[in-house]
Parts: C-alpha cells; sequence; structure tokens
C-alpha cells in the first residue's frame, strides 16, 4: 500500500514538475538575445519598416555612410546610431535585424532595481518590457532549477517505492512516453487549428521548434526506458519458469 502511494505521488510529482520544467526551458531559449532579436526585428520592427520599403531604407543608410565611421537612424521615437562598416558588411535582407539588435540591445541590458515580480506588479505598460529583459531570462533559469529539483523528487519516489530494475524502468519509461507523446501528436496538428498571423509567425516557430525537440527527446527516453524495462521482465519470467 505505502509503495502504492509513494508510486503513485512520484508519478504525479514527475508527470506535473517535468512539464513545468520544459515550458521554462523553452522560457529560457526564448528570452535569449538572439533569439528575441531574430523576434524583435521581424515584426516590431518590420512593421514600421514594411517589405517595400526594405531596399528603400538599406540604400539610404549605405548613401548616410559615405565616408563615415557611422550613421544615425530615427526608428519611431528613437535614434539608434549604426556602425557604417556594419551596414556596409550587411545586405537588405538583414536591414531588420541591423536596426533591430541595438534597439532590443537597450531594452533586454536594462538595469532593474526590483525583482521579475516585483516589476510585473508596478502600474503602467512599460513592466512589460522586462518579458524580454535579461532579468526575465535569469528568473527563468532559476525557476527551471526549482522544477528539476522536484523533478529530481519524483523520481527518487518512483525508484525508492518500485521493486525491481525491470519494473523501476518500464514505470520511467511510460510515465516519459504519456507526457511525450500526447504534446509531440499536439505540436504535430498544430497547424490544423492554430493560424498565427504572418508577423507573429517566428515567435510561434521558435516556441513550437525548441518544444518539439525537448517532448521527441523525454518521449525516446521514454521508449527506450521502456524497451529495456520490459526486455529485462520477459528475461527475468523465462528464468523463473526454469
Amino acid at each position: 500500500m505505502i509503495r502504492a502511494v509513494g508510486t503513485g505521488f512520484g508519478i504525479i510529482i514527475l508527470t506535473i514538475f517535468l512539464l513545468l520544467s520544459i515550458f521554462t526551458y523553452c522560457l529560457v531559449k526564448f528570452t535569449e538575445f538572439d533569439n528575441l532579436n531574430l523576434i524583435f526585428s521581424k515584426i516590431l520592427v518590420g512593421r514600421i519598416i514594411t517589405e517595400d520599403k526594405i531596399n528603400q531604407t538599406y540604400n539610404s543608410l549605405l548613401d548616410n555612410c559615405e565616408n563615415k565611421e557611422s550613421t544615425e537612424f530615427s526608428f519611431g521615437n528613437r535614434t539608434i546610431s549604426l556602425k557604417c562598416d556594419d551596414v556596409r558588411n550587411s545586405s537588405p535582407e538583414n536591414v531588420l535585424t541591423l536596426i533591430g539588435k541595438p534597439i532590443l540591445y537597450d531594452v533586454y541590458y536594462t538595469k532593474y532595481d526590483c525583482s521579475f515580480i516585483e516589476c510585473l506588479s508596478k502600474p503602467g505598460e512599460e513592466k512589460f518590457l522586462i518579458l524580454i529583459s535579461e532579468k526575465a531570462n535569469e528568473f527563468f533559469k532559476v525557476l527551471q532549477c526549482i522544477f528539476l529539483t522536484l523533478v529530481g523528487i519524483g523520481l527518487s519516489l518512483i525508484l525508492i517505492s518500485v521493486k525491481g530494475p525491470e519494473n523501476k524502468l518500464k514505470t520511467l519509461g511510460v510515465t516519459l512516453l504519456s507526457i511525450g507523446v500526447p504534446i509531440l501528436i499536439l505540436i504535430f496538428i498544430k497547424d490544423y487549428f492554430i493560424s498565427l498571423p504572418t508577423d507573429v509567425e517566428s515567435l510561434g516557430e521558435v516556441i513550437f521548434d525548441i518544444s518539439f525537440i525537448s517532448f521527441l527527446i523525454v518521449t525516446m527516453i521514454g521508449l527506450i526506458l521502456t524497451i529495456v524495462g520490459c526486455t529485462l521482465k520477459l528475461r527475468t519470467s523465462k528464468t523463473k519458469k526454469k
């Protein structure tokens, strides 16, 4: 009875906090500067510098850079400074990233005098900028470590409560499969149910790509553990019969 309760609690804890660990891992990757820069450039900058103005903007930057080391570019209520070497080494296809990077850099590396939660609790819309900052990335990393610790506790409960190595492996394997397979199916069929606007499609791609890889790894590990556990159980059964 005690073993059954321990196994049940272990499976519940492992399932909940492994899902939360993967979710926070996605947030950690999403809030890394390079990923945010790609998304920020396509979504925010792309709304002001439309596709038909990209070549014009790039040519204008090149003209302004003639015999200069740097040039300024007005973007909304901001004026950013661009190195002319970067402009010359760029291309019309990369002009959005070229302009978006210094803007995001200022936002991302802003120093806050409050914790992540405290900053989000403050009034005003500017508080949401912390969601695309280094502070958010650090917060999600800490959160992920906490969830992974709880995953370890759930894993330990299963290993302690379940008898026999073959049953331990099989229980862990089936649990991981029950976590990974349904999510993978949802990711595969998402296009039939979710239609993202063009300007936020890159945001969806980053999130779904990270999620797919994470849950694929969970599924593969679960499959391997289940196969090994079942194989050991069959061998044990045959040995007992002899």
